[in-house]
């Protein structure tokens, strides 16, 4: 790391972005202590000066918290990092666990992009708009723009979008069953309202996925997430599937695997 030099980040904030991925990934897990700064140069190959300001941006950033004598250690209330699913049968987008919420910012007809208007057939002032944040254990995760027909909205009182999946909801209010799901995957920086509503410094890095909601061939619903880079990571694994003509003989077909997040 100390050979770094020529990156246009700070070295502290390299050096702050180390420390912080040991404790999302697990390794240092909450309540764990961590090594003194003394072991962290020799470690890292940094000053002493270098650690001392990263280690103050993660006591700012609440990843850690300082004990007079004791040293310093991970905090308990730090969000663990999730996995997002990809690729998911659509009754497992239905249910969300049970320290998920979801706090509603806005839920109003509203001018929506071309983008939105013509997957929906709809005109943009026959569409309503739903902006919330998807809270886990307490955190902020993601900030989900969604946009349905008007008169699909009007069948679907407020409260059940704070607490239920979207695929769920349409069920459940409009009958409509999701039969499938698109997702188109991105990054962003993040603006200043989802920079405020996932508590993220403004330009930020951003996760961010696009969901068409389909039943049948039809697109019923369409939604944007934006998730916050440091709490997510993607898995990924492929399973080679023999061709019928290639299969060997008394070989059992290869499983289907699913591709998660």
């Amino acid at each position: 790391m100390a050979a770094e030099h020529s990156s246009p980040l700070p070295l502290y904030f390299k050096v702050m972005m180390e420390l912080q991925e040991k404790i999302l990934s697990g390794e240092w897990s909450g309540g764990a202590q961590i090594p003194g700064e003394v072991e962290l140069t020799k470690t890292l190959g940094v000053s002493v000066i270098t650690v001392r300001q990263a280690m103050a941006q993660l006591v700012r950033d609440r990843y850690i918290e300082r004990h007079r004598a004791k040293g310093s250690f991970v905090n308990r209330d730090v969000p663990q990092r999730q996995k997002i699913a990809i690729d998911v049968e659509v009754d497992d987008l239905i249910h969300v666990s049970a320290d998920t919420q979801f706090k509603l910012l806005r839920s109003e007809l509203s001018e929506a992009p071309h983008t939105a208007t013509e997957k929906l057939a709809i005109s943009g002032r026959d569409i309503k708009r739903i902006v919330r944040v998807r809270m886990q254990a307490g955190h902020p995760l993601e900030y989900i723009v969604t946009y349905i027909g008007a008169s699909v909205g009007r069948k679907i009182p407020d409260k059940a979008f704070r607490h239920m999946a979207l695929p769920l909801i349409l069920r459940s209010y409009a009958a409509l069953e999701i039969s499938e799901v698109k997702h188109t995957i991105g990054a962003l920086l993040a603006d200043a309202e989802v920079a405020r509503a996932i508590e993220i410094p403004l330009g930020s890095a951003v996760l961010m996925i696009e969901r068409d909601y389909m039943e049948r061939e039809k697109i019923v619903a369409v939604s944007r997430g934006y998730y916050r880079s440091d709490l997510f990571r993607y898995e990924l694994k492929l399973t080679h599937r023999p061709t019928q003509g290639h299969k060997r003989q008394g070989q059992k077909p290869a499983k289907r695997r699913r591709v998660n997040g």
